[in-house]
């Protein structure tokens, strides 16, 4: 579902292919809403994706961790409760010109249940697909233990480095 919301999402570009994150993140969710996982219709979705196009290599990558996050968002957070539940997905895109780099922030949280303290260095399928997008784009990873779930990857690129 994330490659082809992607492949909906691309634009070409001064030579150079770009992916909109901030239509893909639409499309993504709204798939996932139409599933009808958990309570879909009491979950409110928060796109706080930049408009601004990314590189599409690297929105390959981000596609795919939004849709494996979100997806356990739709269907591990929200188990029994009934309203006001919402997922918030935010990429920010800082440029640094002076060092021909930008830095990238993915954030993916919600108002759910909450992750295991062990989230990270669980053996599932997900963790480890999200795990190996972080090393490919040489990123961290980190879970803050607060109210409900986040999970952020951050990484820096060159502005002529794909991913």
């Amino acid at each position: 579902a994330a490659l082809k919301s992607l492949e909906n999402s691309l634009l070409y570009q001064h030579d150079h292919l770009y992916a909109d994150l901030h239509r893909c993140t639409d499309d993504i969710t709204t798939s996932l809403l139409a599933e009808g996982k958990s309570n879909s219709e009491s979950i409110s979705i928060i796109n706080d994706v930049t408009n601004k196009p990314v590189d599409a290599e690297i929105g390959a990558l981000l596609a795919i961790a939004i849709s494996e996050l979100a997806h356990n968002c739709f269907v591990h957070a929200f188990s029994g409760r009934t309203l006001g539940n919402f997922i918030k997905i935010t990429l920010q895109v800082t440029e640094h010109p002076e060092q021909n780099s930008a830095h990238y922030r993915l954030s993916i949280n919600d108002n759910g249940v909450g992750l295991p303290e062990d989230f990270l260095h669980a053996v599932t399928e997900g963790v480890r697909v999200i795990t190996l997008i972080s090393e490919s784009l040489g990123g961290e990873l980190s879970c803050p233990n607060e109210a409900g779930s986040e999970v952020i990857l951050t990484f820096t690129k060159n502005s002529f480095e794909a991913a």
